[in-house]
């Protein structure tokens, strides 16, 4: 029996209409899996695909989730790209999704001191910080986070080159780390919590540095250091540690130690009084990252061997960081300097590490000193050094 017209045309209109919307969902999802070039970052963290959100919004705007760059215990950070086909463009993103109802106090105090430190070197004008773009509080009790998306980390420049005697590239990277850097400083902030998993490279925006081309490496990227949840007003410095959480505890200076490492003990309190907390600790870190490039292994590789026989990574991690307390507050296990050709850059090592910080040369002594003795700032300096193509694990280093 035939089907009127009528019933016809609508079977038609629903084939249709279902075709178009299937077709489009579809398309929607091979558009997304197609990461825009200028998008594309070094590393993801190896994930099921269910859970990874397709899309996450934040303040009603929509952003394309494209993987998962790193978690932890309480949060999880998405690769993601905001369309904006008005502009012709796409703004690249890293969301960092927080659940609030595993966190303590102290870290919900360092995201919102990193919010707000943000806010406010921006708005000092400093172009070497991550852009924070927005955030948001959900019902749901999560905090996101949507930052400027960096391409890979300092973590990953560094590692395969460690203790190659790769003396030119050892000045130039160090360099940049001093110039990065900077910029916090001469604005009366402490950063707090300087490693190589938080400086990253960023790729250089047109027009972002028209006056500032050497911030930029010779392969296009700029080193901005990031994570601001534990950084200080030298101002305040203080009250350091009283309300938020800071540092990790193989970069910390002997003077952080003491403000950071307990609230109690005497020993604490008499360092306390000894020496006071300023810049100058984030150098004592950056001469712990310096080490490492030049030896290939942390200062105090020789401490945290004794735990290599311990099998679960969170114990053995929880007692090298009980050993190493004591040897970094009291000095306890001196830093051994071993041979090293460059002896005008393991100079500048050993000023970085200088356990009186007022002894310790700040950031600008440190960049004028390497003016001085390698010429560095100047065109003819500069050199090109490639991010490599792999990633090693944080333990990898801090247990050789």
């Amino acid at each position: 029996m035939a089907l009127p017209c009528a019933r016809l045309c609508a079977l038609f209109s629903v084939f249709a209409v279902t075709w178009n919307v299937s077709r489009a969902f579809i398309v929607a999802r091979v558009a997304k899996k197609e990461v825009p070039a200028e998008c594309r970052i070094l590393n993801h963290e190896t994930v099921s695909d269910q859970t990874v959100p397709d899309t996450i919004t934040v303040n009603g705007i929509q952003y394309w989730v494209y993987g998962q760059i790193q978690h932890g215990a309480t949060s999880k950070v998405f690769h993601g790209v905001e369309r904006m086909p008005m502009a012709h463009a796409n703004r690249c993103v890293a969301i960092k999704v927080v659940d609030m109802n595993k966190i303590e106090p102290e870290k919900e105090n360092q995201l919102n001191n990193e919010a707000a430190i943000l806010h406010e070197l921006k708005a000092l004008g400093v172009k070497l910080i991550p852009q924070l773009y927005t955030m948001e509080h959900s019902p749901a009790k999560t905090m996101s986070m949507v930052f400027e998306l960096a391409h890979h980390d300092l973590f990953d420049e560094i590692t395969p080159k460690m203790g190659n005697n790769d003396h030119q590239w050892v000045r130039r990277t160090f360099y940049d780390i001093l110039r990065a850097v900077r910029p916090v400083h001469a604005n009366g902030f402490v950063h707090g919590d300087l490693k190589p998993e938080n400086m990253a490279y960023f790729k250089a925006n047109a027009g972002l540095f028209p006056a500032a081309d050497d911030a930029k490496t010779n392969d296009g990227f700029i080193l901005k250091p990031i994570d601001f949840g534990g950084s200080m007003r030298v101002s305040n410095l203080d009250r350091a540690c009283e309300e938020i959480v800071t540092g990790t505890v193989m970069y910390m200076s002997p003077e952080q130690m003491a403000w950071c490492g307990a609230q109690h003990g005497d020993e604490f309190k008499e360092k306390r009084r000894e020496h006071q907390m300023s810049e100058k600790s984030d150098v004592w870190s950056l001469g712990v990252i310096l080490y490492q490039m030049v030896y290939g292994h942390s200062p105090y590789s020789a401490l945290l061997h004794q735990f290599d026989a311990v099998e679960d990574e969170t114990e053995r991690m929880e007692r090298a960081d009980a050993a190493l307390r004591p040897a970094i507050l009291h000095g306890t296990e001196p830093i051994h300097f071993g041979q090293y050709e460059d002896e005008a850059m393991l100079n500048v090592l050993k000023k970085c590490l200088e356990r009186c910080p007022e002894k310790r040369p700040n950031i600008d002594q440190l960049l004028a000193l390497m003016k001085q003795q390698f010429g560095m700032g100047t065109e003819e300096q500069r050199m090109e050094f490639p991010g490599n193509k792999f990633r090693i694990h944080f333990k990898d280093i801090v247990m050789r």
